[in-house]
């Protein structure tokens, strides 16, 4: 049906590429009347015209009220979840946002996010968040046992080469190789350490870098990251930790994403800064082609 959406519906799903939208169990056409409905992001406080929420960014002025005055953690929240879901990025506008509770932590990031110049107030009781969890575009996967087995021959110390992966879809993938065999132990704490390799595969096998461990024996895991199409970029922000005691921290965001570039982001104390258990402010885990600039 091609008119407005009526006062009060849910809207439940937006198909863009088919020019579709649900609401209360009708489907919508986007464009013409369409566009003229006035909806709200869910947990926003200023409503705007459709053809503005699915047009270019999603800002996060619709969700907070910022100035510093009230905890905005839940509406930044609401914002990035609009943004994944309607796959557009994200932007804060030049003002100061209070981070002012532990109650919501890993908001979910998968599309750009430029802050704008924004500040982050972090108080003491957001102290032992994780912020913000920047999230692949696809899900990682398990090799299965049969292609362990086809490779695992190939995977000495020094070699350069995955010859079985060559011409498969394994090709412009991020493997990160498991071993069960000990590599080392560590005297005092009682911790073992087991062989880890990560690796990207290019074309007709090669790798980027040398393989550093001999993975030949043992029982091995390899988990398989597809290499991102496009950088997701996350920065020009101003961070200030307001905090009234000197143990531990927060930490601002940890990228599970290859691709990632952290840039123009400033860490400032006004008060304490942490002497013990405190945390990186920014984490990678498992990525490739991490890059900061100007932190």
């Amino acid at each position: 049906t091609d008119k407005e959406i009526p006062p009060g519906a849910t809207i439940t799903t937006i198909n863009s590429d088919g020019g579709t939208i649900s609401a209360g169990g009708i489907q919508y056409r986007l464009g013409g009347s369409l566009d003229k409905s006035v909806i709200m992001a869910k947990g926003g406080i200023i409503p705007r015209l459709l053809a503005e929420h699915l047009a270019g960014v999603i800002n996060v002025a619709d969700h907070t009220k910022g100035g510093g005055v009230e905890n905005d953690v839940a509406g930044i929240r609401n914002a990035h979840i609009m943004a994944n879901f309607l796959n557009r990025p994200v932007k804060y506008e030049k003002t100061t946002y209070l981070i002012d509770s532990d109650d919501v932590s890993d908001i979910p990031v998968k599309t750009p996010v430029d802050f704008g110049g924004a500040t982050f107030l972090i108080t003491e009781k957001a102290k032992g968040i994780q912020l913000y969890h920047i999230q692949p575009s696809k899900p990682d996967q398990l090799m299965p046992d049969s292609d362990v087995l086809m490779i695992q021959p190939s995977l000495f110390m020094g070699a350069s080469t995955i010859l079985e992966l060559a011409d498969t879809k394994y090709e412009n993938q991020f493997l990160f190789i498991e071993s069960d065999e000990r590599l080392a132990t560590r005297q005092g704490y009682g911790t073992t350490f087991y062989k880890k390799d990560p690796v990207v595969v290019l074309k007709n096998g090669n790798i980027v870098g040398d393989m550093l461990n001999d993975m030949r024996g043992g029982n091995l895991t390899i988990t398989v990251k597809p290499l991102e199409k496009e950088t997701l970029r996350f920065g020009n922000l101003n961070v200030e930790y307001d905090f009234e005691t000197d143990d531990g921290g927060v930490t601002l965001a940890r990228t599970e994403r290859h691709s990632t570039v952290f840039h123009d982001i400033n860490f400032s104390y006004k008060n304490k800064p942490p002497k013990t258990n405190a945390p990186s402010q920014l984490q990678a885990m498992r990525v490739a082609f991490l890059r900061y600039e100007s932190i």
